[in-house]
């Protein structure tokens, strides 16, 4: 697919990049008023790296967010960064997500990463946020957008992006739950029996929890999913709720985070 958006705008011999964007760049909007055909070839570039980046492609999420938002209007410096992206596209051929099963790492235990960009948009100062949810070897959901408040500091931004991505972790739960698709991780198999989540007589103390077997729980008890934050402020507030008083400037539909890691569903680590 790549090789023929390529061929398609032209780019099938251009040098390839090594990263999405370039370094440090920041894009703001056109002053001047673009053609039609301009605006016609711009959006069809976009959608094309979208279509990847909703796909298999979650390293160029944040490129795609960001060169969307130009769709309207694009100038010069839009259009070399989209190009940008088809150069680095180039040299990442043969990149793709993999799946394998008996993994030694976290199983098929599911845990995600957030991050956002504080006051990103030069334009009006709006940070991005941005997550990615793996499940066994590979990531199965990411996304990347623009929030829609300004952000009064870091710690708000990253707040708010660990809400979007909370919202996400609890779709993904109850989906795994219709599925009865529960983690074939040793330690919480035997812990859950203990707990009486699981039959007794899956398994004898001294046996190995086969890793190939997924089982059909008695109770629909989740373990928590991890979700990790680099900023300890965001991580604070999901748990110290003497923090909640500094932020009621913060929107309510945000808190709810903190009421899910209460309630175990979710747990929020720097």
């Amino acid at each position: 697919y790549i090789n023929k958006v390529l061929k398609r705008f032209g780019m099938e011999d251009c040098r390839p990049l090594k990263t999405p964007l370039g370094t440090g760049e920041k894009l703001m909007q056109y002053d001047g008023i673009a053609s039609e055909e301009d605006r016609s070839i711009y959006q069809q570039m976009v959608g094309s790296i979208m279509y990847a980046a909703t796909g298999t492609r979650p390293d160029i999420a944040y490129a795609t967010s960001t060169l969307s938002r130009f769709n309207n209007n694009p100038g010069p410096s839009h259009f070399k960064a989209v190009k940008h992206v088809l150069q680095y596209l180039k040299s990442t051929l043969d990149y793709c997500i993999t799946y394998t099963a008996g993994q030694d790492n976290d199983g098929f235990n599911l845990h995600g990463y957030t991050d956002s960009d504080w006051a990103g948009d030069l334009d009006n100062r709006r940070s991005t946020s941005g997550y990615v949810f793996l499940m066994g070897s590979g990531a199965i959901s990411w996304r990347s957008r623009r929030q829609n408040t300004v952000a009064t500091s870091s710690t708000e931004a990253e707040y708010v992006a660990c809400a979007m991505a909370s919202k996400e972790a609890l779709w993904i739960r109850q989906l795994l739950s219709e599925l009865q698709m529960f983690w074939n991780n040793d330690e919480y198999l035997k812990e859950s029996v203990n707990k009486g989540n699981f039959d007794d007589n899956l398994f004898h103390e001294d046996e190995a929890v086969p890793s190939d077997r997924y089982y059909k729980p008695i109770s629909t008890t989740l373990p928590a999913t991890p979700i990790h934050c680099d900023n300890q402020g965001a991580t604070a507030l999901t748990k110290n709720p003497d923090q909640m008083k500094k932020t009621k400037h913060i929107d309510i539909a945000y808190h709810f985070v903190r009421e899910r890691v209460e309630s175990k569903e979710l747990k929020v680590s720097y």
